[in-house]
């Protein structure tokens, strides 16, 4: 990142029609009905593009997924209907002026604009009885018209034309922009009265606007969105324990999805306590020694019982814990079924903590014939060094392991242990190219590997530039060009120079000419 080009002002991305996500869509659906947790299992899964869910670059609406659309629209329309009639019909009579102020309030909302002539017109044809038998064959035939449409499928981000080949966003946009960072969802009726009556024309609006949503409780769930995509934490649900290794975790039915849970849970409080209610900075994400527990996590992790089945803040800096590189999901997603993997910890921080590109193997390289013999006799870092001690392993292998080895006081399911196959273990490693001058710089463990990530102006760009790529649904270092570079190496510049507070990050991202403005393709490569 610091090779970029010095820029004179941050640029505007493409324009784009962005397809919600699975988490938006499902969102916008439950506040859009009303109905609390709608079924989309039809609708296939997001493409992840290193690990964030929402990059325009490869978002693809295929025949799978508009299948998934067409079965959740048919239910969700007949569930509207019988069980939430009178909170999404906001008219008690049965006549064509009802359909008129049903199409007009609901198309405002699912649309995220108001509709325009034609469209009301061709919603109100629902109505019709060659088409409805019912008024409320009627709405069920608008709702599901409205889930299948575009308009409610994708967000615009194409605005109106300005000098230059530029495009300013519609306050409707910009309300939508606004709502999707900081909730997720659509916009409340507050962002659309703001849009209506033009009062997202400037920054200090803007501004008002975002640490409204910001400090809402939404707010607060929408930053844990990010740091669940930015720690690969999805990993932790799909990764395989064995049993007989990890006993604790099948101790009883379900026990393994309730540790996972936990895990999330603490997570997420972790977060959220050093982001609101802390020091608000990124430093204290890594060297924190507090954490959040319920009594069955403490135990899982053999510390003290809080003496609650509720999470609480405990102080776990005696146990080796503390910080997002000691945090459960992390540990357990980043592991093999049967051992840790210092390979796999150490490519996702230097991959995702430094931001700098680890090239996968070579397509010759056998690693079960590296092995050769004395595999069930080795432990984990013991296996991972025999594997690379000769070219052309060693090249990657030397950027990543020496990270991972910090965290070999952490088994493969995230626990504490302070020996591996019997044998004390050794959690010193180095990280090459962290220090000033590209120097190497060495460490004893969790705690200190976390402090000379907190304090790496590396970690600290790539933490932000991170946080662009989530608010604004691209990466700004494609090779293929999609916006322009200056706009997240401003946001990276002002989070350094601005104390490494995370809310002002979070707000500075809403506060770029470029986040209200986008341009041309043409425009952008020039």
């Amino acid at each position: 990142l610091a090779d970029a080009a010095p820029c004179s002002s941050d640029g505007p991305g493409p324009r784009v029609l962005r397809p919600l996500t699975r988490l938006e869509y499902v969102n916008t659906l439950s506040d859009l009905l009303s109905l609390p947790a709608p079924d989309i299992a039809a609708v296939p899964g997001d493409i992840e593009e290193r690990g964030f869910t929402n990059n325009v670059s490869v978002a693809t609406i295929s025949e799978a997924r508009v299948n998934g659309y067409w079965t959740v629209a048919e239910s969700l329309a007949a569930r509207s209907v019988t069980e939430a009639y009178a909170r999404v019909v906001p008219c008690g009579t049965k006549d064509d002026a009802c359909a008129h102020e049903l199409i007009q309030k609901l198309g405002l909302r699912a649309f995220r604009r108001p509709l325009t002539e034609s469209e009301m017109a061709r919603f109100a044809q629902n109505f019709q009885p060659d088409l409805s038998a019912t008024f409320e064959d009627g709405v069920r035939l608008t709702i599901q018209g409205m889930l299948m449409s575009p308009f409610f499928l994708l967000r615009s981000e194409l605005g109106t034309e300005q000098p230059a080949g530029l495009f300013r966003l519609t306050p409707y946009e910009l309300a939508s922009s606004l709502s999707y960072l900081y909730w997720g969802t659509m916009p409340d009726e507050a962002l659309f009265a703001a849009a209506a009556a033009g009062q997202l024309s400037s920054k200090l609006e803007i501004e008002t606007q975002a640490r409204r949503l910001l400090a809402d409780p939404r707010g607060r769930r929408r930053i844990t969105d990010f740091f669940y995509e930015w720690l690969e934490a999805p990993k932790a649900y799909v990764a395989s324990k064995d049993a007989d290794t990890y006993p604790r975790l099948f101790s009883s039915e379900g026990e393994l999805d309730r540790i996972r849970e936990a895990m999330r849970a603490e997570q997420d409080a972790f977060v959220t306590h050093v982001t609101f209610d802390s020091t608000r900075t990124f430093p204290e994400l890594f060297t924190s020694r507090t954490t959040f527990l319920n009594d069955r996590l403490a135990n899982y992790y053999q510390l003290p019982l809080p003496g609650s089945a509720n999470l609480v803040p405990v102080h776990v800096g005696e146990a080796g814990r503390g910080g997002l590189l000691t945090l459960g999901m992390l540990l357990f997603g980043h592991s093999h079924p049967k051992s840790s993997s210092p390979t796999q910890r150490g490519h996702f921080i230097r991959d995702h903590l430094l931001c700098q590109d680890i090239a996968p193997p070579p397509m010759n390289v056998d690693v079960a014939a590296e092995l050769q013999t004395d595999v069930e006799n080795l432990n984990a870092r013991e296996r991972i060094l025999k594997i690379t001690a000769r070219a052309p392993c060693n090249a990657c292998h030397t950027l990543m392991d020496p990270i991972g080895f910090g965290l070999e006081a952490f088994d493969g399911a995230g626990a504490f242990r302070s020996k591996d196959l019997e044998r004390d273990v050794d959690a010193t490693g180095n990280i090459v190219g962290l220090a000033n001058g590209g120097d190497t710089a060495t460490f004893d463990g969790a705690h200190e590997l976390a402090e000379l990530v907190a304090q790496s102006p590396q970690a600290q760009r790539c933490f932000a530039t991170n946080y662009f790529r989530f608010a604004r649904g691209f990466n700004p270092y494609a090779a293929t060009p999609t916006a322009d570079t200056c706009a997240a190496n401003a946001v990276a510049d002002g989070f350094v120079s601005g104390g490494l507070e995370l809310p002002r990050l979070f707000i500075a991202i809403a506060l770029q000419d470029s986040f209200a403005t986008r341009s041309t393709r043409e425009v952008i490569e020039k």
